[in-house]
């Protein structure tokens, strides 16, 4: 029995590379804050070209990282000019991260 995996796709346009480092950065202390053993791992799913941050993340549907994706892209998302992460549990579409929305 094969089980679905948990897969986070999309990007982020920000108005500068400095509001995409403080984006960054704080993603990086709610990493640290949710004390994950894969919080380094998640640092190769972030790929920054300019102003734009180009995501591409799988987790285990039932593991801690599920939780903190949610708590990560949103802070992404917050100052994000355009764009959205969308998440898809195997054929299955969730909700998105979009650009500018506050939860």
């Amino acid at each position: 029995m094969q089980t679905d995996v948990l897969r986070f796709n999309g990007s982020y346009r920000y108005a500068d590379r400095a509001t995409l480092a403080s984006a960054l950065s704080r993603a990086r202390r709610q990493l640290a804050d949710d004390d994950l053993e894969s919080g380094r791992a998640w640092l190769r799913c972030f790929v920054t070209s300019g102003t734009d941050l180009v995501v591409n993340l799988v987790v285990a549907p039932g593991s801690a990282d599920r939780v903190a994706a949610a708590n990560v892209f949103s802070i992404l998302a917050h100052d994000a000019l355009e764009g959205a992460v969308e998440s898809h549990l195997g054929p299955r579409s969730l909700d998105p991260s979009t650009s500018g929305v506050d939860d």
